[in-house]
């Protein structure tokens, strides 16, 4: 078990292709990774490469083993420095890399929080490669839930304007039984250059890059998805809340709560490599999120610095007694760990 860790400072000064971990669990066992405080990892890294070998990771799961916990952890700031040349480094808050087993696998990543993931905005080239990733789920049967991610602002809770591949979640696996629900993801990026690409560069609060196999499934229920990224300058960049690969059969993505800002380039969905502008037009293609909603969230401090973001909602809100009940077999509690509703219908988010 790795517990009540405080991980602050670390620095990586050479211009190469390294990588930073805060935590790296590579023991083949089940690890259990609570309550840790990682913040300020700052790397020179030229390190392009994603999952497990990403240039800056807060916590870097590379068992392959069954049974992963990572629980309440915060992971802000994480810094890639290099502003000098044409590199586009990785920065991933939580790397997951567990088991596909189904039978006795009881993988979880909760109630984490990840902001402050940063570039440094290039001096004098225009690269658009940059990724940030919340949680990258590399494979795994695992739930993810009641985690709270803000990307696209910098630790000051300055907007950052540099293009890149950027997700609040994003899965690159397949076979695997993968269930995401009651997170609060929250994109405010205002990328100034750059082509948008199909799909990168491009914002998105979700994506899955491959179709679910049986007896694997994607299931995505009872979340908050805002993107509320916008392009300034001379960006086309695309920016969405939910992307998935090309198959309905194993997916399912309803009782969510969608907001964007209402832009020529501010897509609800992307699927099968045809994007979509509104959530009809979305349901029509995935003949899915019949009870999915659009609407403002009103999150306490979306835009604070790292010190004071929160992401839970405050006051009346449209999340409210809206979700599928059916998820309390497996989550009973909240980001507080407060015991969520188990009668009727229970909160999104």
């Amino acid at each position: 078990m790795v517990q009540n860790n405080t991980i602050f400072n670390l620095q990586t000064l050479g211009k190469s292709s390294t990588q930073t971990n805060g935590i790296l669990a590579s023991v083949n066992a089940q690890n259990i990774i609570r309550d840790n405080n990682i913040s300020q990892l700052v790397s020179l890294t030229t390190n392009q490469n994603t999952s497990v070998s990403a240039g800056i990771i807060g916590i870097n799961i590379v068992s392959g083993a069954a049974n992963q916990i990572l629980d309440n952890n915060t992971i802000t700031n994480l810094i890639a420095s290099n502003d000098t040349f044409t590199v586009n480094p990785s920065i991933s808050g939580i790397v997951f890399n567990g088991n596909a087993v189904f039978t006795g696998n009881s993988a979880a990543i909760t109630r984490n929080k990840i902001w402050g993931l940063t570039h440094l905005y290039p001096n004098t080239a225009t690269p658009v490669a940059a990724i940030q990733y919340g949680i990258q789920i590399a494979n795994g049967t695992v739930t993810v839930a009641n985690n709270l991610i803000r990307l696209g602002r910098d630790s000051s809770g300055v907007v950052q304007l540099r293009p890149g591949q950027y997700r609040g979640i994003i899965s690159t696996a397949s076979s695997n039984q993968i269930r995401v629900y009651h997170n609060n993801i929250l994109m405010e990026y205002a990328p100034d250059y750059g082509t948008g690409g199909s799909p990168n560069p491009s914002t998105g609060c979700i994506e899955f890059t491959a179709n679910a196999f049986a007896p694997g499934f994607i299931d995505v229920r009872n979340n908050i998805f805002v993107n509320n990224s916008v392009n300034g300058g001379t960006s086309t960049l695309n920016h969405y809340n939910e992307m998935y690969s090309s198959s309905t059969t194993l997916l399912t993505t309803n009782s969510n709560i969608l907001s964007n800002a209402l832009t020529a380039n501010s897509f609800i969905g992307r699927f099968a490599a045809v994007n979509h502008l509104t959530l009809n037009a979305f349901r029509t293609s995935t003949l899915q999120a019949g009870s999915s909603g659009f609407g403002a969230v009103n999150f306490i401090a979306p835009s604070a610095s790292s010190s004071g973001v929160n992401l839970r909602v405050g006051g009346t809100n449209a999340i409210e007694g809206m979700g599928d009940t059916t998820v309390a077999a497996f989550v009973t509690t909240d980001v507080d760990g407060q015991t969520r509703s188990s009668f009727g219908a229970v909160d999104i988010g």
